[in-house]
């Protein structure tokens, strides 16, 4: 499991400001998993704890200075362990002299020595002043030339190292094995950026190191960086699909990162509403976030520019799972088509629907998916494919859907399994979860009475058992055809849902 956490100094001013809870909640919001404590802000580590518990967050680490944490060496040990924290770094810390990062370095080890006695890693994060060399040797080696590997790990910081002007990926290398916890940071040389959107590569980074246990990203734009950290856990997720390179591994890497799988709202479902020349996406957005949804998946954007659809999304607390696209925007336009998916944080796109004839077109229909989601692969999203009725039915023998599916290979393209058109088809939603278990990362959560669509759970199809059957759902998306006329249904599709996630 690789935690994404985020550093708290990130947003000191919240800390500051409004407290240490609204801080923890923000973190959850922008998407990560875990926090590095930089200071409690008045808390005592029993409110802390509640507060985690609450936002769904684990703890990766804190950072102290080295005189602070000897001075109070017994209630930092206590207070971090409670807290459930594997780590501990020293922060900062200046000398001029070579005799002086020796010394230093000597103390480093054998506090590590104590508190690796203690069960707790202990780490030292650079700057870029730790790169100036001192009789021909840079600090940060003699820092760890002297210290043992067993009491001190290396908190890499890949910004200091870029902006030291020395090639981080040399240096992951150069540690790898000894970096369980990467200060995923980013610049354009001249200001933090998004984690992935300046000039350090992180898949190069992530690569090299062999080992990291967690990616902690700080931006130091404090006070205007919220979207640069949004920006930066869903680059990170898209990094880690990327070096994982299946979707088997992207499913464990989900359910290990995420506690509860997201409940999205197939837009499609409210289209009326989209379609209103008064009301618009972002009326549909709203009423999402309304119906109890944390995560959409589009069908169109309606005119709203990305950036648009960025804020309201923000407006809303809703994430995106993906967006159903026809193929032809894939092969004729993969730049943009894919731009727009990144910049809102998706993680998946599927193709809604195809219609062919004979089993040659559908083989060659599945190839083609397979092109397509080999690149998106590259490029760190998900590609599926829609399943309808259609797909369903046999050529000679073979069911559509198993047609497609045989011609894409399975860390290429996965199956958003639509239960309802499954149910409709008269074929058992849990044969077929279970047919194709582990490439199920999203279902189409659907039901029907086999007349019309129903609310998710009061229909024919059974959901917990597909759930089981499909091993490693990260994602359910609820759609349902009753439009204009389904608000209800829809609300009680996510609640309905909730007790399964």
């Amino acid at each position: 499991m690789i935690n994404i956490a985020l550093q708290l100094f990130s947003i000191d001013n919240i800390s500051k400001e409004q407290g240490l809870r609204a801080t923890l909640k923000m973190a959850a919001e922008l998407g990560y998993n875990s926090v590095e404590f930089a200071g409690y802000f008045g808390l005592s580590i029993e409110e802390i704890k509640a507060e985690l518990e609450k936002n769904g967050l684990s703890v990766t680490g804190a950072h102290m200075s080295y005189n602070d944490i000897i001075s109070n060496y017994d209630d930092c040990v206590k207070g971090l362990k409670r807290l459930g924290a594997y780590s501990l770094c020293v922060d900062y810390h200046v000398t001029n002299t070579a005799e002086g990062w020796v010394d230093f370095a000597n103390k480093l080890n054998d506090l590590g020595k104590r508190l690796r006695a203690a069960g707790i890693l202990f780490g030292y994060h650079n700057h870029a002043h730790e790169f100036v060399e001192y009789d021909g040797k840079r600090a940060i080696d003699i820092i760890f030339d002297i210290c043992e590997p067993e009491n001190v790990f290396f908190e890499f910081d890949t910004r200091h190292c870029a902006i030291a002007k020395v090639d981080p990926v040399e240096y992951a290398r150069k540690y790898k094995g000894r970096i369980p916890v990467l200060h995923a940071r980013d610049t354009d040389m001249t200001a933090d950026t998004a984690v992935g959107s300046g000039v350090v590569d992180f898949k190069a980074v992530i690569e090299a190191a062999e080992g990291i246990r967690a990616l902690v990203v700080e931006n130091g734009n404090i006070g205007k960086n919220i979207e640069q950290l949004r920006e930066s856990s869903a680059f990170l997720k898209s990094i880690l699909l990327l070096i994982y390179g299946n979707i088997l591994s992207f499913i464990k890497l989900r359910k290990d990162t995420f506690k509860m799988r997201s409940i999205a709202l197939q837009l499609f479902s409210i289209k009326d509403i989209s379609h209103d020349p008064e009301k618009g996406l972002r009326e549909s957005l709203k009423k999402a976030a309304e119906l109890g949804y944390n995560s959409v998946e589009f069908a169109g954007y309606f005119g709203l520019t990305i950036d648009e659809i960025k804020e309201e999304l923000k407006k809303y607390n809703l994430s995106v799972t993906g967006a159903h696209i026809k193929i032809e925007e894939f092969e004729n336009n993969y730049e943009e088509t894919v731009a727009g998916l990144k910049a809102l944080g998706a993680y998946s796109a599927c193709i809604p629907h195809a219609k062919f004839e004979s089993a040659e077109e559908w083989a060659d229909f599945g190839k083609r998916l397979d092109v397509i989601g080999k690149k998106m692969r590259k490029d760190g999203i998900l590609f599926g494919f829609h399943n309808h009725v259609i797909e369903f039915e046999e050529i000679d023998g073979k069911r559509v859907l198993d047609i497609i599916l045989e011609n894409c290979e399975p860390e290429n393209v996965f199956l958003e399994f639509d239960t309802r058109h499954c149910a409709i088809a008269k074929v058992d939603p849990v044969e077929y979860a279970r047919k194709y278990k582990g490439r199920i990362p999203v279902l189409h959560a659907r039901d029907t009475d086999m007349t019309n669509d129903t609310a998710v759970g009061s229909g024919v199809v059974d959901f917990k058992a597909v759930v089981d059957a499909a091993e490693g759902i990260c994602a359910f998306v609820v759609e349902n055809g009753n439009i204009g006329e389904n608000l209800d249904q829809l609300r009680e599709s996510s609640a309905f849902l909730k007790t399964l996630a």
